[in-house]
């Protein structure tokens, strides 16, 4: 995860969007989209589980992933 991505994520919606914008293309803005989406799901989850790594937390951690190197 790079530094832009964890502002956006930890950001209010100006930074998010700013992040997006920052984006070449349509279908990278977009990606970017559900890459803060599914990061910031794998926050919730770590947080509920508490630091434990539970399946739901490498559900989380794989969407990531697969979203990150989809169409790459």
């Amino acid at each position: 995860m790079t530094e832009d991505e964890l502002t956006a994520i930890t950001g209010d919606f100006k930074q998010r969007r700013n992040f997006r914008k920052a984006q070449k293309g349509r279908v990278a803005k977009h990606r970017e989209k559900w890459i803060i989406g599914a990061t910031s799901d794998l926050a919730d989850n770590i947080a509920r589980d508490r630091g434990v790594n539970t399946p739901a937390v490498q559900f989380a951690r794989s969407e990531v992933v697969r979203i990150r190197h989809a169409n790459s």
